[in-house]
């Protein structure tokens, strides 16, 4: 493409109200912008035939991909943050694997908390480390101090004691 074509210039349009409502709507849902949802609506629309004049058959040589916002198929990947404050995952991942809930969200807090890992889906990497490292982490079975029953022999003689 040439520089001209490139160049960017700015335009303001007026629509109604709900032309607006249903453009901020559409770019929250789908992660996109205004322009780059507009822009290719405005390219096809006056590319149709019956818009185009003869000297200007060549003016809107402009391609997008596929992907562009006129299909309204992609989205905005999550970005990746820390872990939150109150991070509460469901009591079923760890006890699908075996592992005391609160036990493993504990470790799995300190871990992440420590470490300063930022992860998109915090939900996904608890299942994950669930699954994997947390299990070999915890000790298995219960973790109540084990108290064992010694008997002392009675002796009759104390003085051999």
């Amino acid at each position: 493409m040439t520089d001209e074509i490139q160049k960017k210039t700015e335009l303001r349009i007026k629509v109604p109200q709900w032309i607006s409502d249903l453009l901020k709507e559409h770019c929250d849902l789908y992660g996109v912008t205004a322009v780059s949802t507009i822009t290719p609506l405005l390219v096809e629309y006056l590319r149709h035939p019956s818009r185009v004049r003869d000297n200007c058959s060549n003016c809107f040589n402009i391609r997008y991909s596929e992907k562009s916002a006129v299909s309204g198929k992609k989205k905005s990947k999550t970005r990746a943050s820390k872990i939150p404050s109150n991070f509460a995952p469901p009591k079923d991942i760890a006890e699908k694997e075996g592992l005391d809930h609160e036990k493993a969200v504990s470790i799995f807090v300190d871990w992440a908390k420590g470490k300063g890992h930022t992860q998109a889906d915090w939900i996904a990497t608890y299942r994950n480390a669930c699954r994997r490292w947390i299990k070999e982490k915890m000790p298995q079975g219960n973790n109540d101090p084990i108290l064992k029953e010694v008997t002392i022999p009675e002796y009759e003689d104390e003085e051999e004691f």
